[in-house]
C-alpha cells in the first residue's frame, strides 16, 4: 500500500487514488474471507490429529482456553496490532 501511495504522489503511477483505495478494500474482504474459509474447512481436521513433530493437541487446547478467555479482545487487537 505505502509503494502504491507513492508512485501514485509522483505520478509514476497511472491510476486514481479512488480506485486504488477501491481495490485494495476489495482485496483485504477477500483475503478476510479466504482465511476464514480455509480455517472453517481445515480447524476440525486439527482435532482429529495426532501428535506430532510441529504440532501438540496440548497447543491447541491451550490456544482454545486462552480464546475463550480472551476471544473478543484478543481478536480486536489482533487486526490493529501486528
Amino acid at each position: 500500500m505505502f509503494t502504491t501511495g507513492v508512485l501514485i504522489a509522483t505520478g509514476s503511477f497511472a491510476y486514481n487514488i479512488i480506485w486504488v483505495c477501491g481495490l485494495l478494500v476489495i482485496a483485504t474482504a477477500m483475503g478476510n474471507l479466504s482465511g476464514y474459509w480455509f480455517g472453517r474447512k481445515t480447524g476440525p481436521l486439527l482435532y482429529k490429529r495426532k501428535d506430532s513433530r510441529f504440532f501438540r493437541q496440548q497447543h491447541l487446547q491451550t490456544a482454545g482456553r486462552f480464546y475463550h478467555q480472551y476471544g473478543a479482545l484478543a481478536l480486536a487487537a489482533g487486526l490493529f496490532l501486528p
